[in-house]
């Protein structure tokens, strides 16, 4: 299995070549094969997504009336124009000094709501890690909005365009099941 998905033929399995369509085709043929099961009794192996890699355009901010930073604003939807602003119902959220500033900027990134995150500048240094975060993601109806400041700011508004590039991909699972004292389920994942 090794020497033919490291063969000439899959092209490095590079996202968006045929070389990486052969592969997916190859595992899940080795994985009927093999008798693996289909996740959720789907009808076949692979299950496709898209991923978006979004290039900002513009961003303005402002607090309590006055211009921010834009370095100081890190925006993460899937919104090619949105506009925020205080009165838009979004959750407010406070990342606090001696708060895990990525673990808890990732976990926000996994809630299914709009949410303005008020990042307190103990974190500059790491502030500008967000933007590896949004290198590439999921598409989301939600929007998170992370501001560096101060202030909590009673009053703010955001506006942003960004353009995106989407990038289709698969993934091919199978499961393996057995049998022994109690029922477990073991999944083999294959990304691409």
């Amino acid at each position: 299995m090794g020497s033919i998905l490291s063969s000439d033929s899959m092209q490095g399995r590079k996202t968006g070549t045929p070389g990486i369509t052969k592969a997916e085709d190859f595992i899940a043929s080795e994985f009927r094969k093999i008798g693996l099961q289909t996740f959720n009794n789907a009808s076949g192996y692979k299950q496709d997504f898209s991923m978006i890699k979004p290039n900002q355009l513009s961003i303005e901010a402002t607090v309590n009336g006055i211009g921010i930073n834009a370095q100081n604003v890190v925006v993460f939807t899937s919104a090619s124009m949105l506009q925020v602003n205080s009165g838009s119902g979004y959750k407010k959220v406070h990342i606090k000094p001696g708060a895990n500033f990525l673990r808890e900027a990732q976990q926000l990134l996994q809630v299914n709501e709009n949410a303005f995150v008020v990042v307190d500048t103990a974190f500059s240094r790491n502030f500008p890690a967000l933007n590896r975060l949004k290198r590439s993601s999921f598409k989301t109806p939600h929007n998170i909005i992370f501001m560096l400041t101060q202030n909590d700011p009673e009053d703010f508004e955001v506006n942003v365009s960004h353009e995106f590039e989407e990038q289709q991909m698969a993934n091919i699972v199978g499961i393996f099941a057995w049998q022994k004292q109690k029922r477990r389920v073991r999944h083999i994942f294959w990304s691409s």
